[in-house]
């Protein structure tokens, strides 16, 4: 149960990571 959440949780912040990347990229595009 314990290692269950911990995977959960490490792919939330592998995914809000990506997500950050990704704005981060179209913001450059922007400019």
């Amino acid at each position: 149960m314990i290692m269950e959440s911990s995977t959960k949780k490490a792919g939330k912040v592998k995914l809000t990571e990506s997500v950050d990347n990704v704005s981060e990229s179209l913001n450059v595009t922007e400019i």
